[in-house]
Order: structure tokens, then sequence, then C-alpha cells
């Protein structure tokens, strides 16, 4: 079936065989947005060529989720853009498409299903993904399977939430060494025959693809950006969006700031952290890419891990490596994948002040009636209105 995943990255929303009359095994990239180290699309890959069909990547922008502005639309877009160039020189097929209206999507995901031997998508465990994919499942009728690519541990292999960062670390040093040592292929379409997948053209009608000359374009992305009914007044940031520029930026944190990330991750005036949030956010950088990159740079070898019966989930000591390379790791892997475990857990409510531990109610709870000179509303916040300097000039940055 060509190079495996672990299994416990795979679930079967549906379960039914693959459509023996699909014309493809179609991707529905929805959270991992990248083309390299993603074991979603090594998945479909992997299907493709055991089926011997060729594989459809379905990425899509919708109009309608919380918070849509010029600032996400952009930077979403971008990463499009260099998905695209990717999978055209790898031969596979790509739709990209910008729905231009509330709910002139609807319907898109359905007809390409209705060609597909079986759906792949990804498996995440936050915002409304988990609910527009659960259901995308429910009602289209065809092998459907999502992958779990979000972080070095399988949300699948955590035995629960863990409330502390601590208990977490005890547990990772423990079990973690397998999963470490199971990375996503860094080229996923390397063994896939190059052929394009087929697009009947009512659906390409219907539900045009955003093309390739807008995409490149900067002027004629802005201005599709610019013709949608979202909110305009939060205007791009300054970084690009996408994988070139995401590995980018890997690069030069390895290069210029890595080495200072122990000691000045959290200095204003020697600022080392990794820049990388966005990338990751959106998933146009993996964190599989990310670790695979530090662990090189510092040599490593799995013989370098610390005993777990010595560390005993301390913050430092267990991966073997410098201590800027430990400090960082353990942002992106323990404090990272703790939220996504945590939210796998509460699927339902972890968004909810009810759910936080109760050692976190407790702290919260006995600083309720500490003094506030000043009490400021959501909306007040949102405009910068605080007088604290401190807190003023926080604001104003993320207002930038």
């Amino acid at each position: 079936m060509g190079e495996p995943i672990p299994a416990l990255r795979v679930r079967a929303l549906d379960d039914s065989p693959p459509r023996a009359s699909g014309r493809y095994v179609l991707y529905w990239m929805v959270a991992q947005r990248r083309v390299r180290h993603n074991f979603a699309l090594q998945h479909a890959a992997a299907w493709a060529k055991r089926l011997g069909k060729p594989l459809l990547v379905l990425e899509a922008l919708r109009i309608g989720h919380r918070w849509a502005n010029d600032r996400l639309h952009r930077f979403v877009l971008e990463g499009m853009a260099v998905n695209g160039r990717r999978l055209e020189a790898a031969g596979v097929g790509y739709y990209p498409y910008l729905e231009p209206a509330a709910d002139q999507g609807k319907g898109l995901l359905a007809a390409l299903a209705a060609d597909a031997c079986l759906v792949v998508s990804d498996d995440y465990p936050c915002y409304f993904i988990p609910r527009m994919v659960a259901a995308a499942a429910r009602r289209l009728q065809v092998r459907f399977e999502v992958v779990d690519g979000n972080g070095v541990i399988p949300l699948q292999a955590s035995p629960d939430a863990f409330t502390t960062a601590h208990a977490f670390r005890r547990w990772l040093q423990k079990q973690g060494a397998t999963h470490l040592l199971q990375m996503p292929l860094a080229d996923p379409l390397v063994a896939l025959p190059a052929r394009k997948a087929r697009v009947s053209a009512e659906i390409g009608k219907r539900w045009p693809k955003l093309s390739a000359k807008t995409l490149a374009d900067p002027t004629r992305l802005a201005a599709a950006i610019a013709a949608l009914d979202i909110d305009h007044d939060v205007a791009p940031a300054p970084m690009r969006g996408g994988a070139e520029a995401g590995e980018a930026q890997l690069r030069g944190f390895l290069q210029d700031r890595l080495a200072r990330y122990a000691d000045d991750r959290s200095s204003l005036e020697h600022d080392a952290s990794s820049g990388l949030s966005p990338w990751l956010h959106f998933g146009h950088v993996g964190a599989h890419e990310v670790v695979a990159a530090v662990l090189a740079r510092e040599g490593w070898s799995p013989d370098r891990l610390g005993d777990p019966k010595l560390t005993r989930g301390s913050r430092e000591g267990w991966w073997g490596l410098s201590p800027g390379a430990e400090a960082f790791m353990d942002e992106l892997v323990t404090w990272r994948e703790l939220g996504h475990i945590y939210c796998w857990h509460n699927p339902d409510d972890y968004m909810r002040y009810g759910s936080l531990p109760s050692w976190a109610r407790k702290t919260l709870a006995e600083h309720a009636d500490d003094p506030r000179p000043s009490l400021y509303s959501l909306a007040e916040l949102e405009q910068a209105l605080s007088e604290d300097p401190l807190d003023l000039s926080s604001e104003l940055n993320l207002a930038a």
C-alpha cells in the first residue's frame, strides 16, 4: 500500500470498503495545510498507489468562520499558492477553492466525494474542525478516514487529559521514544506516479477553482480578498503565509536563536523565540518537521535519551540536547501537545471555565477579590483603551 503510517494515527469515520468505481482518492486538507511532512497526505498517497488511482487534494477556505478577516485569509491563501506549486511539480491534482460568499461552497465536498474511492482528511481536535469533519463523514456515504498529524504523540496514544505539564512529561518520558522515531516522510509523494485526477466540468463551473495566476499575483490576490464579505479592518500581517516562508523562519531560528533560546526566549530586548506560531497554527509547517530539524542540527541519536526513572518529568535532561534545544523541545512538544491532548479528551467543553483543572480554578478563585484599579470590557480591550502602558503596548501590537 506504500509507506504505512502508525495505526494509532488513523481513524475510520466510515469503514465501508473503498468504492471500486471511484475515479480518484480525495484528500480534504483542512488542518495540515502543507505538502511535506504530512501524515494524512502520505496516507492518501499510499491509498492511491494501492488502488491504482490518481490523488486529488481539495483545499478550501470558508468565508463564514469566526474571525474571518484579511489577515487570516491572505495568510492561508499564500499557503495555497505554495501547495499548488508543489503539487503541480509532483503531478498531483489540486483543487483550491475560495468561498466567494456565505454558503456558496456548500456541496463541493460532496460532489468531489461522489467520484472518489475514499476520502482522507485531517484529525484535528480543536475549533469547528472536528464537528465539520464528523458531519461530512456521516453525510458522504463513502469510506472516510482521518489522520492525526498534529504532533509527536498520537492523540489516541494518550491515556487521558493531563492536568499539569509535569504529569505529561513523566508519561512522555516513559512512552514517547517509540512515537518520536515514527516520523512522516519528508516527501510523501515521492513514490506516487504523476497522474492528474479528472474533475467533472459541472463541478468546475459551479465551484470554480481559484486560479494559479490569482494565487501567484499579490495584486490579484488582494483584489479577491477585498471582494469578500469579511472583516477588512484587520490588515494582512507583514509575514507571508505558506510552507516556504515557514521553512525559512525555521532555518533562521535554528541558525540565529536556538542556542540562546533557554536564556532569552522571554526577553523583549534579546528575543530568541522561534516565531513559528502562525505557520504551525495553520499547518504550513508541521511539528515533526521542526523536531526533525532540531534533532538533525544537534546531531542527535536515540541513545541520547535520558532514563525516565532519573528525569522523572523534569524539563531538562531527557532529550539529551543542548540547553537551548531542550528548552525549545519542551515548549514545542510538552506545552503544545498538552493542549491538543486536553482538547482531544474534552471535545465539548475545553473552552469553558468549568473544564479547567481544579487547581487552576482554585487559584483563580483565591485571586477573584484582588484589588483592580480599573476593569475593562472586552470591547475596550479589543480597541486598546487600557491605561496601563505595558498592556496598551501589547494591545496595539496585536491590533497592528
